[in-house]
């Protein structure tokens, strides 16, 4: 399936999903741009999302950030809490990330679990990355 084909059927699958204050994803793969493109669009249809956990699936390489890239134009105005469990530090991952960071004015706090695969060493690095990202709010905490 195409990306655009993905982002159709997202669009068509979740025409507002007005009521949705907390989504939870699991088994979330990066490596299919369907899973990104899906989750994307999952996001722009809910208005009054407070709360997003991501379960990541690991062992599989990501796709390219570049299906992220400018994917959300407006703001997730009432994004508070957002959840990544099994952070592997892949660009794709960092990427949703700031792009999170950048769009969310209400969010608080960032809470990333890394994945068991993962040694300490690249997880600090990744996340001492993402401590420099321009963020919405001046009160999202990185944990």
């Amino acid at each position: 399936m195409c990306p655009h084909t993905a982002v159709e059927v997202a669009s068509a699958a979740f025409p507002i999903a007005i009521n949705l204050e907390e989504i939870k994803l699991d088994g979330f793969n990066f490596a299919f741009g369907k899973h990104i493109l899906f989750a994307v669009q999952l996001l722009k249809k809910s208005p009054n999302l407070l709360v997003l956990e991501i379960n990541i699936q690991e062992g599989f390489e990501a796709v390219d950030s570049e299906l992220l890239e400018d994917t959300i134009e407006d703001d997730l105005r009432t994004l508070e809490t957002l959840m990544l469990n099994g952070f592997g530090s892949s660009e794709v991952e960092v990427c949703l990330v700031k792009l999170l960071l950048a769009k969310s004015p209400a969010l608080h706090h960032v809470v990333i679990h890394a994945a068991q695969s993962i040694n300490d060493l690249r997880h600090f690095e990744a996340t001492k990355k993402l401590l420099n990202y321009p963020r919405a709010s001046s009160k999202a905490q990185i944990v």
